[in-house]
């Protein structure tokens, strides 16, 4: 039972960590980001150069993660935020 628990923190934190991630590149960018530039952006280490695959989520755990702030525009593949037009 405590590991479950344990385990859930952890895939808590990730979420966290992937939500507040992607809300902060798309509002410090100066332009729309296309999907790619952001999967990179959080898939770097803070401070490193090094692209970390593990660190790359799907476009469908990063839109649950932000808690519906960020779309996904389909035809262009251009992230933004929800109130942003």
């Amino acid at each position: 039972m405590v590991e479950i628990h344990i385990m859930n923190q952890g895939t808590a934190k990730k979420q966290v960590e992937t939500g507040d991630g992607s809300l902060m590149w798309i509002s410090h960018s100066n332009r729309r980001s296309h999907d790619d530039e952001l999967y990179h952006a959080l898939g770097v280490e803070g401070g490193g150069m090094d692209l970390n695959i593990e660190n790359i989520a799907s476009i469908e755990i990063l839109l649950a993660c932000s808690l519906v702030l960020v779309i996904v525009e389909r035809s262009s593949s251009t992230v933004r935020l929800s109130g942003h037009i």
